[in-house]
Protein backbone atom coordinates (compact mmCIF):
# COMPACT_ATOMS: atom_id res chain seq x y z
CA UNK A 1 0.00 0.00 0.00
CA UNK A 2 1.05 3.54 -0.77
CA UNK A 3 0.77 5.72 2.33
CA UNK A 4 1.91 9.00 0.65
CA UNK A 5 -0.25 12.10 0.81
CA UNK A 6 -2.81 12.58 -1.93
CA UNK A 7 -4.96 15.68 -2.57
CA UNK A 8 -4.99 19.07 -0.92
CA UNK A 9 -5.58 19.97 2.67
CA UNK A 10 -8.33 22.33 3.77
CA UNK A 11 -5.74 25.02 4.56
CA UNK A 12 -4.23 24.82 1.06
CA UNK A 13 -7.67 25.08 -0.58
CA UNK A 14 -8.58 28.05 1.62
CA UNK A 15 -5.33 29.85 0.71
CA UNK A 16 -5.89 29.28 -3.04
CA UNK A 17 -9.45 30.62 -2.80
CA UNK A 18 -8.25 33.67 -0.84
CA UNK A 19 -5.53 34.46 -3.38
CA UNK A 20 -7.94 34.06 -6.31
CA UNK A 21 -10.48 36.31 -4.57
CA UNK A 22 -7.81 38.94 -3.94
CA UNK A 23 -6.72 38.88 -7.62
CA UNK A 24 -10.35 39.12 -8.77
CA UNK A 25 -11.05 42.09 -6.46
CA UNK A 26 -8.08 43.96 -7.95
CA UNK A 27 -8.92 43.18 -11.60
CA UNK A 28 -12.71 43.58 -11.56
CA UNK A 29 -12.90 47.42 -11.52
CA UNK A 30 -10.65 47.62 -14.57
CA UNK A 31 -12.81 45.18 -16.54
CA UNK A 32 -16.08 46.82 -15.42
CA UNK A 33 -15.02 50.27 -16.62
CA UNK A 34 -13.68 48.81 -19.86
CA UNK A 35 -17.22 47.83 -20.91
CA UNK A 36 -18.64 51.27 -20.07
CA UNK A 37 -15.81 53.02 -21.89
CA UNK A 38 -16.37 50.85 -24.97
CA UNK A 39 -20.10 51.67 -24.92
CA UNK A 40 -19.38 55.42 -24.76
CA UNK A 41 -16.79 55.19 -27.52
CA UNK A 42 -19.16 53.19 -29.72
CA UNK A 43 -22.03 55.67 -29.21
CA UNK A 44 -19.86 58.71 -29.93
CA UNK A 45 -18.49 56.96 -33.02
CA UNK A 46 -22.01 56.26 -34.31
CA UNK A 47 -23.00 59.88 -33.67
CA UNK A 48 -19.90 61.14 -35.49
CA UNK A 49 -20.74 58.85 -38.43
CA UNK A 50 -24.27 60.30 -38.51
CA UNK A 51 -22.74 63.78 -38.82
CA UNK A 52 -20.45 62.63 -41.65
CA UNK A 53 -23.42 61.03 -43.42
CA UNK A 54 -25.50 64.20 -43.01
CA UNK A 55 -22.68 66.26 -44.51
CA UNK A 56 -22.32 63.84 -47.43
CA UNK A 57 -26.08 63.94 -48.06
CA UNK A 58 -26.07 67.75 -48.05
CA UNK A 59 -23.26 67.81 -50.62
CA UNK A 60 -24.62 65.08 -52.89
CA UNK A 61 -28.25 66.26 -52.86
CA UNK A 62 -27.30 69.94 -52.83
CA UNK A 63 -29.84 70.49 -50.08
CA UNK A 64 -29.64 71.62 -46.49
CA UNK A 65 -29.51 68.78 -43.94
CA UNK A 66 -30.20 69.42 -40.25
CA UNK A 67 -29.18 67.25 -37.31
CA UNK A 68 -31.36 67.99 -34.27
CA UNK A 69 -30.30 66.90 -30.80
CA UNK A 70 -33.56 66.35 -28.92
CA UNK A 71 -32.33 65.89 -25.35
CA UNK A 72 -35.68 65.43 -23.59
CA UNK A 73 -36.78 62.78 -26.10
CA UNK A 74 -33.34 61.09 -25.91
CA UNK A 75 -32.75 61.03 -29.66
CA UNK A 76 -30.83 62.64 -32.48
CA UNK A 77 -32.94 63.29 -35.59
CA UNK A 78 -31.67 63.97 -39.12
CA UNK A 79 -33.86 66.11 -41.41
CA UNK A 80 -33.57 67.04 -45.05
CA UNK A 81 -35.67 70.15 -45.35
CA UNK A 82 -38.74 69.38 -43.26
CA UNK A 83 -38.65 65.64 -43.95
CA UNK A 84 -37.33 63.35 -41.22
CA UNK A 85 -34.69 60.97 -42.60
CA UNK A 86 -33.66 58.90 -39.59
CA UNK A 87 -33.22 58.97 -35.82
CA UNK A 88 -30.57 57.74 -33.39
CA UNK A 89 -31.55 56.90 -29.82
CA UNK A 90 -29.42 58.24 -26.98
CA UNK A 91 -28.78 55.56 -24.31
CA UNK A 92 -30.91 56.22 -21.23
CA UNK A 93 -28.16 57.09 -18.76
CA UNK A 94 -26.51 59.69 -21.00
CA UNK A 95 -27.32 63.27 -21.87
CA UNK A 96 -26.09 65.21 -24.89
CA UNK A 97 -25.61 68.96 -24.93
CA UNK A 98 -24.11 71.16 -27.60
CA UNK A 99 -23.12 74.75 -28.16
CA UNK A 100 -25.17 74.91 -31.37
CA UNK A 101 -28.15 77.30 -31.29
CA UNK A 102 -31.28 75.29 -30.55
CA UNK A 103 -29.16 72.09 -30.63
CA UNK A 104 -29.42 72.22 -34.45
CA UNK A 105 -26.41 71.37 -36.60
CA UNK A 106 -27.11 72.63 -40.12
CA UNK A 107 -25.10 71.36 -43.08
CA UNK A 108 -25.40 73.72 -46.05
CA UNK A 109 -25.72 72.57 -49.67
CA UNK A 110 -21.94 72.71 -49.98
CA UNK A 111 -21.39 70.57 -46.88
CA UNK A 112 -20.21 73.52 -44.82
CA UNK A 113 -21.22 73.71 -41.20
CA UNK A 114 -20.61 75.98 -38.25
CA UNK A 115 -17.97 74.53 -35.94
CA UNK A 116 -18.97 73.46 -32.47
CA UNK A 117 -18.90 70.86 -29.74
CA UNK A 118 -21.32 68.09 -28.81
CA UNK A 119 -20.77 66.85 -25.26
CA UNK A 120 -21.74 63.48 -23.76
CA UNK A 121 -22.58 63.62 -20.04
CA UNK A 122 -23.70 61.24 -17.34
CA UNK A 123 -25.27 63.47 -14.74
CA UNK A 124 -22.69 66.25 -14.33
CA UNK A 125 -19.75 64.06 -15.33
CA UNK A 126 -18.13 64.71 -18.72
CA UNK A 127 -17.67 61.41 -20.59
CA UNK A 128 -16.60 62.55 -24.03
CA UNK A 129 -17.23 65.00 -26.82
CA UNK A 130 -17.34 65.43 -30.55
CA UNK A 131 -15.64 68.51 -31.93
CA UNK A 132 -16.92 69.57 -35.35
CA UNK A 133 -14.18 71.43 -37.22
CA UNK A 134 -15.06 74.76 -38.78
CA UNK A 135 -13.36 74.47 -42.15
CA UNK A 136 -13.99 70.84 -43.05
CA UNK A 137 -17.04 70.06 -40.92
CA UNK A 138 -15.48 66.73 -39.98
CA UNK A 139 -16.20 65.50 -36.45
CA UNK A 140 -13.42 64.40 -34.09
CA UNK A 141 -14.31 62.13 -31.16
CA UNK A 142 -12.56 62.82 -27.85
CA UNK A 143 -13.19 60.33 -25.06
CA UNK A 144 -12.54 61.24 -21.41
CA UNK A 145 -10.74 58.58 -19.35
Amino acid sequence: MNTGERGWTLIELTMVILVLGWIFSICYPAFATLGERTERQLFLGVLANELILAQTEAESREAEVTVLIDGPAKRVIVYQGEQKQRALLIPGRYQIVSNYPGNRIVFRETGQVRGGTITLLQGEKLLGKIVVHVASGHPKVELVQ
